[in-house]
């Protein structure tokens, strides 16, 4: 029973018991016909969850107007619940509201309650949301109402809005738990740890999507950092800009990448955390570091905090008069393989690896950037993954045939396609639909013998099986590259998955496994003559050409 005050409360606790996080409790507890957890009376156990279908219960009440066990509804069946559900499933959402809500709520508003209250009871525990996912809802929902409604009070609250739910509130389709990306440090954050990360500044929103990635970190302020000017402004995406700014504290050169977090859109909230949790688990020389991040706990916009990076392969790539070498283009894809064999090792895949997501520093170091794409991979999956991951350039074929299974050999030939495109100095692959792409892939590739088609059963096999047979010619297109990168390549770009192997291999492989020289960025710009422009203070473009051989090009990249 609930007080006719707004402010509601629990206050009566007569069958209510102390719980630890990990228990089930097996109790002689009765409990209220309409309100019971079906997982209770099958097995007799009582978990967190299944308060959060009593409250689902209730949260039902209040949207039909009708009581949980309602003998005006059926004559065969008094459970709300039931009665609820089968319109749910229909998408007869009118026809359980409230004709009174109707006119008072808007339709998205209406919906996303439904789907929050369809999460609550579902009766699979796995599948179900937790109360810390209930009241995030609940705070969202309300702020889209203030949204589309203008005389209600402004409250200030954060909203995801309503295409966000169904990343938490639809336990059928692609949620953090149980989506393509399944979650190790997310897995339903408890209570306590998202009381403790609020408490100490954290939005409550943010703790929801990245739980224990946040713990032992504190948010840093923007007024810590000094914005180095529009200028300083080294690169921008669909949800985000980078910024080069300087941590006042530190004095050090860092880059901010600030997130607008559209809360109408998940695809912003989805990238920035799965780059949030996957980046904390990653330690690696060859791995961009997350060092930080800005916010407030009221504030819509995130900044994530990297160490600075001087430049990218794409852009050194383009700039470049001539080809790359050999020795440089081995020396960056050593780097490369090193930073995807941790990543694999640590059940990561990237999914989106180009040219522009390697970062070089001046001094010929390489890092593996821009996981909002990555997908934790080798544990168990409920749902399959995605296939609209990577670019069309860099995609392996299995995606582009709608494979929802697959590993490392995704990331493998995205690698092998940006080697190839080094040494020829210009993309190999530039499709512009996954048809055409496709078509350029056997071009080059070959054609999939029958075994490959019967061994993975793709789903748009029916549509992108070519008609005609390719001959697969990569050794002869690429002849003139050098004869041990072109073994890995045919390695690398082979159209069966399996037969890429793994980053391990690749590092042992005939071209990486030869002498290694190392390769500076001066070195590069150099030997191509290519003078790098640095932006000063002041706006000017300069650079200091010192001594008499093209031995000596100082760059001067610190700020004054």
């Amino acid at each position: 029973m609930l007080p006719v005050s707004t402010e509601e409360t629990a206050s009566s606790f007569p069958t209510g018991l102390g719980y630890k996080p990990s228990t089930y409790v097996n109790t002689l507890i009765k409990g209220t016909f309409g309100y019971f957890d079906p997982e209770y009376f099958s097995t007799g156990k009582l978990t967190r969850k299944s308060d959060v279908f009593s409250f689902g219960v209730i949260l039902l009440e209040v949207i039909c107007r009708k009581r949980a066990v309602d003998r005006s509804i059926d004559e065969e069946q008094w459970g709300l619940v039931g009665w609820a559900q089968d319109y749910l499933r229909e998408g007869k959402l009118k026809e359980i509201i409230d004709p009174f809500l109707k006119g008072q709520v808007s339709v998205k508003c209406l919906n996303d309650y439904a789907k929050l209250v369809d999460g609550c009871l579902h009766t699979r525990l796995k599948l179900r949301i937790t109360m810390a996912e209930v009241v995030f809802g609940l705070e969202s929902i309300l702020a889209l109402h203030e949204r589309t409604d203008n005389s209600f009070p402004e409250k200030g609250i954060i909203s995801f809005g309503r295409k966000l739910q169904k990343y938490f509130f639809s336990p059928e389709q692609n949620n953090f738990e149980n989506s393509d990306m399944p979650n190790p440090w997310y897995t339903n954050p408890s209570s306590d740890l998202l009381e403790k990360l609020t408490a100490v500044g954290w939005p409550s929103w943010l703790a929801a999507v990245s739980g224990e990635a946040l713990n032992g970190w504190l948010p840093r302020r923007i007024d810590t950092f000094k914005n180095l000017g529009k200028a300083r402004t080294i690169g921008e995406g669909n949800h985000s800009i980078v910024y080069k700014a300087r941590d006042i504290p530190t004095g050090r050169v860092v880059a901010l990448k600030k997130i607008k977090c559209d809360h109408s859109d998940p695809e912003t909230i989805k990238t920035m955390a799965m780059e949030i949790v996957t980046l904390r688990r990653l330690d690696h020389p060859n791995v961009i570091k997350l060092e930080g991040i800005v916010t407030s706990p009221r504030s819509q916009t995130l900044y994530l905090v990297f160490e600075y990076m001087d430049h990218d392969l794409a852009t050194l790539s383009a700039s470049n008069a001539t080809q790359f070498t050999e020795p440089q283009v081995k020396h960056y894809m050593h780097q490369l393989f090193s930073g995807l064999k941790y990543c694999h090792d640590h059940q990561v895949l990237h999914r989106d690896l180009k040219g522009s997501d390697l970062l070089v520093s001046n001094n010929g170091v390489l890092k593996i950037a821009d996981f909002g794409s990555a997908s934790f991979y080798g544990l168990i999956h409920e749902q399959p993954m995605t296939n609209f991951v990577a670019t069309y350039w860099y995609r392996a074929p299995e995606l582009l045939l709608g494979a929802t299974e697959y590993g490392v050999g995704v990331d493998l030939w995205s690698a092998g396609c940006i080697s190839a495109g080094l040494l020829a100095n210009r993309p190999i692959l530039a499709g512009h639909t996954e048809a055409e792409q496709l078509e350029k892939i056997y071009a080059l590739c070959g054609s999939p013998p029958d075994e490959y088609w019967k061994t993975y059963k793709f789903p748009l096999e029916t549509i992108y099986k070519p008609q005609l047979q390719f001959r697969r010619c990569l050794t002869e297109t690429f002849k003139d590259f050098p004869p041990a990168s072109l073994s890995l390549l045919d390695v690398l770009l082979s159209v069966d998955p399996a037969k890429r192997q793994n980053a391990a291999s690749a590092l042992k492989s005939k071209i990486m496994m030869a002498r290694s020289v190392d390769v500076t960025i001066v070195d590069l710009l150099l030997e191509h003559q290519i003078v790098a422009e640095l932006a000063c203070c002041d706006g000017m473009l300069k650079f200091v050409r010192l001594g008499v051989t093209m031995n000596a090009l100082l760059f001067t990249s610190e700020i004054s």
